[in-house]
């Protein structure tokens, strides 16, 4: 009888620790239950948090590259921009340069003019040509149109681009009969006159021959 007494209450204290036990178990899993959810909660946060930045950082990488091709873009744009600025300044220089060269040119041609007056007004103001020159019905020149060519021949001399067109002319008095024996008409009369011109430029007054 004792020792089924002792059984028994051996036994009830097995049932009893067993369900301590058992309470403790199942206390500690649903436990770990509730931390798995937080943790998986977490997961799911951090993941989503993850995702954000990673969505974030493609982003910022597409801002990035959309910055750089703009960068790209504004210098290609400055340089053409300096490019032009240059040209327009090459420009510039070069509409002064032909604007000063004008400026000298015109200067030039002023001298020029200035020079041919004073040499004009030295020689010949409004001389009557036929008296100077020449005889009548002659075309050699006489010593007086030698001096005054001399002094032409002088100025002319100053310009040796310049071109000279020499001009015969003669009187309106019938040539004589000696003088139509040479000359038939004033027509030829005024064609020798140039001639001779000409040729004393060209031997007394050393006047290129290309310019007469």
């Amino acid at each position: 009888m004792k020792n089924v007494i002792k059984a028994l209450g051996l036994a009830g204290l097995i049932a009893i620790v067993a369900g301590s036990v058992w309470y403790a178990m199942d206390s500690r899993y649903r436990k770990l239950e509730v931390e798995r959810d937080q943790l998986r909660g977490q997961n799911e946060t951090r993941a989503r948090d993850m995702a954000k930045l990673e969505a974030d950082f493609a982003h910022l990488n597409s801002e990035a590259e959309t910055l750089a091709s703009n960068r790209d873009s504004l210098a290609s744009q400055r340089e053409a921009f300096r490019r032009e600025r240059d040209a327009i300044a090459g420009e510039r220089d070069a509409i002064a340069g032909e604007r000063n060269a004008i400026a000298g040119e015109r200067n030039a041609i002023a001298g020029e003019r200035d020079s041919l007056r004073k040499a004009q007004a030295e020689t010949v103001t409004r001389y009557d040509a036929d008296k100077i020159f020449f005889d009548s019905g002659s075309a050699e020149i006489k010593e007086s149109g030698m001096a005054v060519l001399k002094k032409v021949g002088e100025a002319l001399a100053l310009y040796p681009d310049k071109i000279i067109r020499v001009v015969g002319h003669t009187d309106t008095i019938p040539l004589s009969k000696l003088a139509q024996t040479v000359y038939p008409t004033n027509w030829e009369l005024s064609v020798a006159r140039a001639t001779t011109v000409v040729r004393f430029l060209q031997d007394e007054c050393g006047i290129a021959p290309e310019r007469l």
